[in-house]
């Protein structure tokens, strides 16, 4: 086989792994992931979006029995699945897509304009559940900081 051969044949290989690996991604995609809180008798399955409008995670949070996990964030309304989130402390675990997770921070911020803090930046974390303050101004949210355990 000459050089164009074992060209032609390394992007044909790279472009069986990149269909399989989109495959893969799709699949996990489809299939909600599990999260739970302990402390907070929280369970609720989290659907999974790559990319998303306002309108779109509105209409995943709406649902009862879903949370819209965006990127490094979670979100669902206090009166839904997220009910109690509140209670949460840091050390309590919690578990998404059966990892292991603990809670590092809890403050409260704004959902207006993205996901920002009261003050300050956004500390780091490698999740982020949010859900709206019970009783708060409109787009006042907790905002939960996980890292792995």
């Amino acid at each position: 086989m000459g050089k164009r051969g074992r060209v032609r044949l390394f992007f044909l290989l790279l472009a069986a792994v990149a269909a399989g690996w989109l495959v893969r991604e799709a699949r996990v995609l489809r299939e909600p992931a599990a999260l739970t809180v302990p402390a907070c008798d929280i369970a609720v399955d989290c659907r999974r979006v790559l990319l998303a409008t306002s309108e779109q995670l509105q209409s995943i949070v709406d649902r009862p029995d879903l949370a819209a996990w965006y990127g490094p964030y979670i979100l669902d309304h206090a009166g839904q699945g997220f009910r109690g989130l509140w209670n949460i402390t840091p050390g309590d675990t919690v578990t998404v897509a059966a990892r292991p997770y603990r809670c590092r921070f809890v403050i409260t911020g704004w959902s207006d304009c993205g996901i920002r803090p009261k003050s300050g930046p956004l500390p780091a974390a490698a999740l982020y559940l949010c859900t709206c303050v019970p009783g708060g101004r409109e787009y006042e949210i907790y905002i939960v900081g996980l890292e792995p355990v």
